[in-house]
């Protein structure tokens, strides 16, 4: 025996839509982010991806995982990568900022660091339109050459960034 439990269901003559439980993950949608070699301050994009809403009162769940290679760090001194992401022009980070990965060598050879980086923010859209959210990088204060996602070399490997639609 089975038993079905339901709290609410909407008609076909109106959205046609089903209110979903708190937590349900309702979509997901991801791409590939694209490879940046910068030495640039200048924030620069690595992707954007769409998402619509199938209601205005979820949750998007945003994950980017970058590769970030950092080489000739020379004794005392500091090197950082950083990354931004946005919904439309504007900065969804908690502090508006970027997050950042960065180095110290202090030793008197030059250092390298290969880095996966994972970051993971909830927006609150409040549409049920379409929604773009894109990434960017650039080298911490212009102070060194860092790359984004090389997958030609360096043990490198593609980011990604996936967006899941969660109820509330």
């Amino acid at each position: 025996m089975s038993i079905l439990k339901v709290d609410s269901i909407q008609g076909k003559t109106t959205a046609a839509t089903v209110a979903m439980p708190a937590g349900t993950m309702l979509q997901t949608v991801y791409g590939n982010l694209g490879n940046l070699a910068t030495s640039s301050a200048t924030m620069s994009s690595l992707s954007s991806l769409n998402i619509t809403p199938k209601f205005s009162s979820s949750v998007i769940l945003i994950t980017v995982q970058y590769h970030l290679y950092i080489a000739n760090i020379n004794a005392n001194s500091w090197r950082g990568g950083l990354v931004q992401i946005k919904r439309g022009s504007t900065s969804i980070q908690t502090d508006g900022g970027k997050y950042g990965t960065g180095i110290v060598q202090d030793t008197g050879s030059v250092g390298r660091c290969m880095i996966y980086q994972t970051l993971q923010l909830v927006d609150s859209p409040n549409t049920t339109s379409a929604t773009t959210y894109e990434v960017f990088g650039s080298s911490n204060g212009g102070a060194g050459h860092v790359d984004f996602n090389n997958t030609s070399s360096y043990s490198g490997g593609g980011g990604k960034i996936t967006l899941q639609e969660i109820a509330q």
